[in-house]
C-alpha cells in the first residue's frame, strides 16, 4: 500500500491518527471538512449579522470553498498516497452518462425558475422584468460560462461528497440510501 511515509522516528500517536483516519475514512474527511470550514464560515455568519465587529477577509472565503477538497485529498494521501489521490481527482474525469444529464446539470435550474415564472404569469400574476432578457445573448452565455468556471474554481464540494464519500457509502449502501445519507451532513456543513 502506498501510503505517505512515517519516518521510523513517528511518534506513536502519528501512527495511532493515522491508523484512526485510515478506520474511519469517512468521518475524518467530515470532521475535517467541517473544523476547518467552519473555522471561516462562523466568523462570516457571526459579522453578517453585526455580532462580532470584524470583517472576514476574502482570502478566508476563498480557502472555505477548497476545505473539502483540502479534507479529501488530505485522507486520501493518509489512506493511500498518491495513488489514492490520483484516484480521487480522476473521477471528476469520467464521462459516462448521456448528454442530456449535462444539459439537465447546466440548464435544469434556469427551467424550474422559467417555469415558476409561467406558472406565476399563468394564475394571474404580472410578467417580472427579467434583466438577462434586455442583455445580448452572447453577454449572458459568456457570463454563464464565467459562472460555471468561477464555481469548479471556488467551491470543491464535490470532491468531498460525490467523489469520496458517496462511492464509499455505497459500498454498503445503495445509491439512493447512500444520497440520503449524505444530505444531513451536506446541509449542517452550510448551517452557518
Amino acid at each position: 500500500m502506498n501510503t505517505f511515509p512515517l519516518s521510523s522516528n513517528a511518534v506513536p500517536s502519528q501512527r495511532a491518527q493515522s491508523n484512526l483516519v485510515k478506520r474511519h475514512p469517512i468521518a475524518s474527511v467530515l470532521v475535517i471538512m467541517f473544523a476547518l470550514a467552519w473555522a471561516g464560515l462562523i466568523p462570516e455568519a457571526l459579522a453578517s449579522q453585526g455580532l462580532i465587529p470584524m470583517q472576514v477577509p476574502r482570502a478566508i472565503e476563498f480557502l472555505v470553498g477548497w476545505t473539502p477538497a483540502i479534507a479529501a485529498i488530505l485522507v486520501s494521501g493518509i489512506i493511500g498516497g498518491k495513488k489514492e489521490i490520483g484516484a480521487l481527482l480522476r473521477r471528476f474525469l469520467i464521462v459516462r452518462v448521456n448528454v442530456v444529464w449535462y444539459l439537465i446539470a447546466l440548464f435544469g435550474m434556469a427551467a424550474v425558475i422559467l417555469g415558476g415564472i409561467a406558472l406565476y404569469v399563468l394564475f394571474g400574476g404580472a410578467l417580472p422584468k427579467i434583466p438577462a432578457a434586455t442583455v445580448p445573448l452572447t453577454t449572458v452565455a459568456f457570463a454563464f460560462v464565467v459562472t460555471v468556471l468561477l464555481g469548479i474554481l471556488f467551491n470543491t464540494e464535490e470532491i468531498a461528497w460525490r467523489g469520496f464519500i458517496l462511492p464509499r457509502l455505497q459500498t454498503k449502501h445503495t445509491a439512493l440510501a447512500a444520497s440520503l445519507l449524505i444530505a444531513l451532513p451536506e446541509a449542517l456543513f452550510h448551517l452557518p
